[in-house]
């Protein structure tokens, strides 16, 4: 039996001076991380630069005025579209942090109206809370009340401000109603 147990001692130690050389080794792997703003100059980013193997990376996207943030893009697919997002690396990614503009926003994926068109307008500003969110303010005109937001087809809120994710395309219409005298 006393044998057996050296060897099996002598294998374990083996084993055991492996592991090390392999844990020490995968600790020892630069990989990089490089990001790119679309378009240049609508945000800054961090998270980019020299990574060791299997290390946590976390992306902060950062508009500037004008600007949200719309997503991380690597290989042309979208990669993740918090303005915050942490992944475990093992291999270089070149990425792409990509910004709208707010009027691109309302082009493509909210659509924003009054009822009755006469009866207050709508003002459109980033969200400062969330890169990813808008503010809408509902202004009356005068001889008229705001009474709410609708937003496809639902009442959803009756305070003036409303935030809008530009994920998710919406038609959101500011209702007034006008003042009985």
């Amino acid at each position: 039996m006393g044998r057996y147990k050296s060897q099996i001692m002598v294998v374990l130690g083996l084993f055991l001076a492996i592991l090390i050389a392999v844990v020490a080794f995968l600790g020892g792997v630069k990989v990089d991380v490089e990001i790119t703003v679309v378009p240049p100059g609508a945000g800054e980013v961090e998270g980019q630069g020299e990574y060791g193997s299997g290390k946590r990376v976390v992306l902060k996207a950062h508009p500037e005025e004008g600007y949200v943030f719309y997503q991380w893009v690597q290989k042309g697919e979208r990669f993740a579209r918090d303005p915050e997002h942490a992944f475990q690396i093992w291999e270089n990614k070149r990425l792409e942090a990509q910004f709208l503009t707010i009027e691109g926003v309302l082009q493509d994926h909210i659509q924003i109206s009054s009822r009755p068109e006469n009866g207050g307008t709508v003002e459109v500003e980033t969200y400062n809370a969330h890169p990813s969110k808008i503010l809408l303010t509902a202004i009356a005109e005068e001889g008229y009340d705001f009474t709410g937001w609708e937003v496809d087809g639902e009442k959803v809120k009756t305070k003036l401000q409303y935030v809008a994710n530009i994920h998710e395309k919406k038609d959101i219409i500011a209702e007034f109603t006008e003042v009985e005298e």
